[in-house]
């Protein structure tokens, strides 16, 4: 099901889910070994900085992914075509409860309950994110829809 997901990849360096306090002010990182940190920026600008370091922007990722696949909500940022990798928010980023998840290292996704899900990661992590699974399971599709695009243009 989770297609994206680079077989044998690891980029410890990149976290594979970023969420927003917004009572701190301030976003976690999680990544795929478990460790935690926190920067004072919310997820986007986060994004922002990466998107810089990996050559690109934030929004002009956000535009070809709406010209490519005429989607409009919730869109997905290809932070690097080499490595695939590509984050994906839970709801509007606007939304203080928006979880940014990387789809690349996405394993698979389950119902924890009705109001959450299961989430695998290729390193064998799992956390549970307060969100439906398919919520998820449909970003995950639109990403490997806009990929699929993308890769068809060339």
């Amino acid at each position: 099901m989770m297609a994206i997901a680079a077989a044998g990849r690891s980029d410890m360096g990149l976290p594979v889910m970023m969420q927003f306090d917004p009572g701190a002010q301030r976003t976690t990182l999680l990544y795929e070994d478990g460790s935690r940190e926190t920067v004072a920026d919310r997820p986007q600008v986060f994004l922002d900085h990466l998107c810089i370091r990996y050559g690109c922007t934030r929004k002009g990722r956000e535009d070809a992914y709406r010209a490519l696949t005429g989607f409009h909500c919730k869109a997905p940022v290809l932070l690097s075509e080499r490595l695939n990798t590509i984050y994906f928010p839970t709801t509007s980023p606007s939304n203080p409860d928006c979880i940014w998840l990387d789809a690349s290292r996405l394993i698979s996704v389950h119902t924890k309950n009705q109001i959450s899900s299961l989430v695998l990661f290729s390193s064998g992590l799992k956390i549970e994110v307060g969100v439906d699974v398919r919520v998820i399971r449909n970003q995950v599709k639109r990403c490997e829809i806009f990929l699929q695009s993308l890769y068809q243009k060339r």
